[in-house]
């Protein structure tokens, strides 16, 4: 199931989504917005890993967080400005923790992932990270 989507109309179009695959790590570049972004998936079948490369521009610093052993995600919160950027974005975790990517500009969106699981993305990109929604999957 897709969630709604977040952010502007700009940039080209991507998606990478399957019920055989969930998240594992994310990384790119952020400052006052998500600059880049690419995503890490594992098939849970075979083990196999498969990275989703850079979407966006080369702006802000650079992040890399990997999803711990063991942990699952709880919530994804989405800042952004309709019409315009994705800001950041924050994964919580069930033990507790939470990471955050970019800033906590614009409006806040929450996805529940209480029986669920990341398993692919849509997006649009420039020079910045324009639009996100979130594919998932039921956690078997």
């Amino acid at each position: 199931m897709w969630t709604d989507t977040f952010g502007g109309f700009g940039g080209e179009f991507t998606e990478f989504y399957s019920n055989d695959w969930y998240f594992t790590r994310v990384r790119g570049r952020s400052g006052d917005w998500i600059d880049q972004i690419s995503f890490d998936f594992e098939n849970k079948c075979n083990g196999e890993l498969e990275t989703i490369y850079e979407y966006g521009g080369e702006g802000g610093e650079p992040f890399d967080w990997s999803l711990p052993e063991g942990e699952k995600i709880t919530k994804i919160s989405v800042w952004a400005v309709q019409n315009q950027f994705v800001h950041g974005i924050e994964f919580s975790l069930e033990g507790g923790d939470a990471t955050m990517i970019g800033k906590q500009t614009g409006q806040r969106f929450e996805i529940d992932l209480t029986g669920k699981q990341l398993s692919g993305f849509r997006l649009r990109s420039g020079a910045y990270v324009d639009q996100i929604s979130f594919y998932l999957t039921l956690v078997k």
